[in-house]
């Protein structure tokens, strides 16, 4: 190879990652304004609720490549801020989960659905138990402010090494998209072997991981799922989001039509994993799949 070509390879690299970098970097002020909200106000409203836990999980999954192009003196520090955000991370998805149960029985008692009285009441429950997660997550997003977590990481970010942008980014990106292409192979076999709904959840979520990290804008292609994805994706998710519903103890001392309202919800839910079985026996979705990973962008 060249000088002259081989110049221009560095300096294409160097471009490509500073633009990751700058978009992670913005992220970070994205998830800092989601804290902000929570600390001033701990009753921050259901979407507000969700943002924070996108920008956590897209934050985390972008920050993943990076850890290891951190200078040497910064990765234990790296790794434990990337750590706490993953604990703060889960507390958040407790609460949220706990949102999309209540929504749901909110649409089922507007509906005055058989035995929506028990259900009010067990709606009342859940929104208790909404109000004191609120109240753990904003005093634990006032640590994480006061003590300048997510500033730290942008510190980090921007400590990283010029040498480190021209030549070892691009393998480490390529790494971890090999690391998540080969976790949702293990997952899709896995999931065709037992669907259950713990496997169609752990397969979303890997698959997802692989959109955010093709957000950084460094893999060629469209960054958009394809349409059989996103059908399995979509499914999923409203699968995920009834057995959030049914896992929440609907109270077994409820009216005979609350009885029935609870079989229909597992008949429905029994519904959506025999569709989704059949979504993952489709022959097209694998290839789909496996090109989600694709080379990075030099």
């Amino acid at each position: 190879m060249g000088r002259g070509k081989e110049r221009r390879m560095r300096a294409s690299r160097k471009r490509s990652a500073s633009v990751a970098r700058a978009q992670l970097i913005q992220l970070s002020r994205q998830l800092a304004a989601s804290l902000d909200r929570l600390v001033r106000r701990d009753d921050i409203r259901v979407g507000e609720l969700h943002e924070l836990h996108r920008d956590l999980r897209r934050f985390r999954v972008g920050f993943r490549p990076w850890r290891e192009l951190l200078r040497p003196e910064d990765r234990a520090l790296g790794r434990a801020l990337h750590a706490e955000l993953g604990i703060f991370a889960r507390a958040c998805g407790k609460v949220r989960d706990i949102d999309v149960a209540r929504t749901q029985v909110d649409y089922w008692v507007a509906q005055k659905a058989p035995g929506a009285g028990s259900l009010a009441e067990w709606r009342a429950r859940l929104s208790a138990r909404a109000r004191r997660g609120r109240e753990l997550l904003a005093r634990v997003a006032r640590v994480l402010v006061r003590e300048g977590r997510i500033r730290g990481l942008k510190f980090l970010l921007e400590r990283i090494l010029p040498s480190h942008l021209q030549t070892r980014w691009a393998k480490r990106f390529a790494r971890t998209a090999a690391e998540l292409r080969d976790q949702i192979r293990t997952a899709l076999q896995r999931t065709r072997a037992r669907p259950t709904v713990v496997n169609f959840h752990r397969l979303r979520k890997y698959v997802r991981g692989m959109r955010i990290l093709r957000d950084s804008g460094v893999f060629e292609g469209s960054t958009a799922y394809p349409a059989r994805t996103r059908r399995l994706l979509l499914s999923i998710g409203k699968l995920h989001d009834l057995e959030l519903l049914l896992a929440r103890n609907l109270a077994d001392n409820g009216s005979r039509r609350l009885q029935r309202w609870k079989r229909e919800r597992w008949r429905e839910r029994d519904g959506r994993l025999r569709e989704l079985s059949s979504i993952l026996t489709e022959p097209a979705l694998e290839g789909e799949l496996s090109r989600l990973e694709v080379g990075v962008r030099v």
